[in-house]
């Protein structure tokens, strides 16, 4: 009984550290990127997710907004689950498709943005990571 109270106790410990201390998981961040551009049809905008890492990483949820101007139209998230190379350094999503009704977009613009709060992108993306994580569209008027 000593041992799984002692054994609990480190398990404790080490979770309650890693809180404390905000240890990141070194294999969760690395460069977010479209891996399908984002097109619209339909009245949906159709894209898929991908992360790829410098080393072997791990599936991870994207999000993503969706946005005219400030006002965010859909939210969400993307799985990056699909391993693109069999060596588990590029995961990509499946398809994605967000409504976004014509009758009200037509003629606005609409960018879609990966990972907004920069959770996933490595440190060494940082600077300009808004070149691969944004896409605008011009939605078509309806006639």
């Amino acid at each position: 009984m000593k041992k799984v109270a002692c054994w609990l106790l480190l398990i404790l410990f080490t979770v309650s550290c890693s809180k404390i201390f905000d240890v990141e998981d070194p294999f969760r961040k690395g460069l977010v990127s479209f891996g399908e551009r984002p097109y619209y049809q339909n009245n949906h905008i159709v894209f898929s997710g991908r992360i790829q890492y410098g080393i072997t990483g791990k599936p991870a949820d994207i999000e993503y907004e969706v946005k005219e101007g400030s006002r965010v139209i859909a939210s969400g998230k993307v799985r990056a689950d699909n391993d693109q190379t069999g060596l588990k350094i590029i995961f990509e999503s499946d398809l994605e498709d967000v409504y976004v009704p014509q009758d009200t977009y037509g003629g606005k613009k609409i960018v879609v943005f990966l990972d907004p709060d920069l959770k996933l992108v490595a440190e060494e993306y940082l600077d300009g990571s808004e070149v691969y994580q944004t896409d605008t569209l011009l939605i078509p008027y309806m006639w």
